[in-house]
């Protein structure tokens, strides 16, 4: 039986709409675009999303209850990347190169990205704890993964679309969970390097230039926030590893939906330029 609808709830889901419309006018959005408006508050808010952590190397310090922003914003340009450098949303895997745990975060991040191919990057960092006893060798070798970067590969049989760096930390991350014992740190570099055919003059001249630069990144990202490795970080918010692909795409559908909530965008094209936050 179908059900009527009286005068009375008519007018009441009137006042309603237009009590909602008054607030989104008040707060800029542009009259002519309200049902974008409307449909930007219904977005999905990050933090409401149940997230579980998968398993990690380090812990370093507390780990919040709710994921925060970092603060200062990481910073990740020259890092190994897979997907555009303009895209909207980029999720970040923090993590050493010799990781056995960093595998499952890069996988469920890969699987975000063939997702939204257009409008994720995933980039890697160097993330772990500096007081490890062989804290050493993962900066050897992190540093390893930026001069991959810089430097370049020229390898022709290694598939993957990303950048040389992101062939670099992929295959030393294969390399090392391949072994089950603890190879030394030049060897595993060695072992990558003839892989993927890395001019090795210029490779050692970056190395020798950059050495610490990884230790000293991960001491900037431990001060933005970052208090595991590996870490996701998605829109600029700081999760212990995420290793569900569904969870993952929730949180990256959430950034690119025009929301305003917290860790949501804010209503941008609708409102004016000078009331845009």
């Amino acid at each position: 039986m179908p059900h009527s609808v009286s005068f009375s709830d008519l007018e009441t889901e009137y006042y309603q709409a237009k009590e909602a419309a008054d607030d989104l006018l008040d707060r800029g959005a542009d009259p002519r675009a309200l049902p974008q408006a409307f449909e930007s508050e219904t977005a999905p808010n990050p933090l409401d999303l149940a997230v579980t952590a998968g398993n990690t190397d380090d812990t370093v310090d507390e780990v919040p209850a709710d994921p925060p922003i970092a603060t200062p914003a990481l910073d990740l340009r020259g890092m190994p990347s897979l997907g555009p450098a303009d895209a909207q949303v980029t999720i970040a895997i923090l993590c050493s190169p010799a990781s056995l745990n960093c595998g499952a975060a890069l996988r469920a991040a890969r699987a975000a990205q063939d997702v939204y191919s257009d409008a994720v990057r995933i980039v890697w960092a160097p993330f772990f704890d500096v007081t490890r006893e062989d804290a050493s060798d993962l900066g050897f070798l992190s540093d390893g993964a930026m001069c991959a970067e810089k430097v370049g590969t020229s390898s022709d049989d290694f598939e993957s679309p990303g950048s040389q760096g992101w062939r670099w930390v992929e295959s030393m991350i294969s390399e090392s969970n391949l072994r089950h014992r603890r190879v030394p740190a030049d060897q595993l570099l060695e072992k990558v390097s003839d892989k993927l055919h890395v001019d090795k003059p210029a490779f050692a001249a970056c190395r020798a230039s950059q050495a610490g630069a990884a230790i000293k990144w991960i001491e900037a990202a431990r001060h933005a926030g970052v208090r595991t490795s590996p870490s996701t970080v998605v829109g600029g918010r700081i999760y212990p590893s995420i290793t569900d692909a569904a969870t993952l795409q929730q949180l990256v559908g959430a950034e690119l939906e025009p929301g305003d909530c917290p860790g949501c965008l804010r209503l941008d094209a609708y409102a004016p330029t000078w009331l845009r936050r």
